[in-house]
């Protein structure tokens, strides 16, 4: 049979700021979706309702502005 090629990840050997980087990006890109969701989701819900709706609260008064 093939011998298979696997490689481990190690942090108690050699260099770490490679495998700190490497266990590091899954979350980065996560943070930047998450980010431009709620972006795009408070765009969308600005459309459709007012500033009580957008802060999540029904009985939000705000002074009126002339």
């Amino acid at each position: 049979m093939a011998e298979e090629n696997k490689k481990e990840a190690s942090f108690t050997q050699g260099p770490i700021f490679g495998l700190i980087v490497r266990f590091a990006l899954p979350v980065l890109v996560f943070l930047v979706l998450q980010a431009a969701y709620g972006a795009v989701d408070l765009l969308v819900v600005g459309q459709f309702g007012d500033v009580a709706i957008i802060s999540g609260r029904r009985d939000l008064r705000l002074p009126e502005t002339r």
